[in-house]
């Protein structure tokens, strides 16, 4: 299985947003693509974890609360085209 799960703890859109997020990120992209994409968004956040270094059973670590994004190709592909600028 060559999905990753990376929970991104303390998510905002931009500075001003008050309300955080958790995100459970399930996709085909390194954790450190991730972290570029959200430089290149100016997005916030406090914490990135990969899931997978530290457990065989990813999805165990999913909560209710947490928004969980299923990345396609297709939004995989605009992530590698964002951070390639």
């Amino acid at each position: 299985d060559s999905m990753r799960h990376i929970i991104v703890n303390g998510f905002r859109r931009t500075s001003r947003c008050r309300r955080t997020e958790t995100l459970f990120i399930v996709t085909s992209l390194s954790i450190l693509d991730i972290e570029s994409a959200m430089t290149v968004c100016k997005y916030r956040y406090e914490t990135l974890v990969d899931v997978d270094s530290f457990t065989d059973r990813p999805m165990e670590w999913y909560q209710a609360g947490m928004r969980k994004l299923l990345l396609t190709l297709f939004d995989e592909l605009r992530i590698v085209k964002a951070i390639s600028r």
